[in-house]
């Protein structure tokens, strides 16, 4: 049997996903977005800070709703991203990103896709995270159009700096249908299948068990003897 000791206990590591970086402009500046996992939850409470080549840039930040975003400098030739995630519980912990190349920004592409990055939700609401990516699959600056069950409505979304756009279902107690688009591409549709609120099932409470007939007359014979 374990003794139960606080000792023996771990945290989870923490870990990021979904990294989305905009494009680069002409003084290589460039935005990055990204998701902070603690285990499989996202991570609440970490200060994060961005490197490049090793070397902190910018200010120390806090997350927020899991995701971390920011805006680097690249160095000149190839630049190693990286994140130091930094939490009073979990520890402390270097994130390799990405290794970019400085390139000068060029004339915009036009966006090209649609894509969910992930979701998280509680008892009552489902967050829904999509970015605008190009052809070579950065992400680009906009709008999200989507038909919201909650209202019966088409409605707008803008994205960040990054295309990232973060959308707010309301669950019902039925499954319900969200269909996203690129306004600039109204026909190709991205279908997300929403699930129906859990239910807590409600235990039922014990009913007081009848007495048969027999004893119900039993009953009105001593009464009726002690009268």
């Amino acid at each position: 049997m374990a003794d139960g000791k606080k000792g023996d206990y771990r945290p989870p590591e923490m870990t990021v996903r979904d990294v989305v970086f905009g494009e680069p402009d002409k003084d290589h500046q460039i935005g990055v977005s990204l998701l902070v996992f603690a285990g499989n939850r996202l991570a609440q409470g970490v200060t994060y800070q961005f490197l490049v080549n090793g070397g902190l840039v910018g200010n120390p930040q806090t997350v927020i709703e899991g995701r971390a975003t920011g805006k680097i400098k690249l160095a000149s030739g190839k630049s190693t991203v990286s994140v130091e995630l930094r939490h009073p519980y979990f520890g402390v912990r270097i994130v390799p990103i990405a290794e970019k190349e400085t390139e000068p920004k060029k004339k915009k592409g036009e966006v090209s896709r649609l894509e969910i990055l992930g979701e998280t939700s509680d008892e009552e609401t489902l967050f829904i995270s999509l970015a605008r990516l190009d052809k070579s699959g950065k992400g680009k600056k906009g709008k999200v159009s989507f038909f919201n069950p909650n209202t019966g409505d088409v409605e707008k979304m803008d994205s960040d700096d990054n295309g990232v756009a973060t959308i707010q279902i309301n669950l019902s107690d039925k499954r319900q249908t969200v269909t996203f688009y690129l306004p600039e591409k109204p026909g190709e549709k991205v279908i997300k299948e929403i699930p129906a609120k859990k239910v807590t099932p409600q235990i039922p409470q014990p009913q007081p068990q009848k007495k048969s007939l027999a004893d119900r007359m039993r009953e009105a014979y001593r009464r009726g003897r002690q009268g």
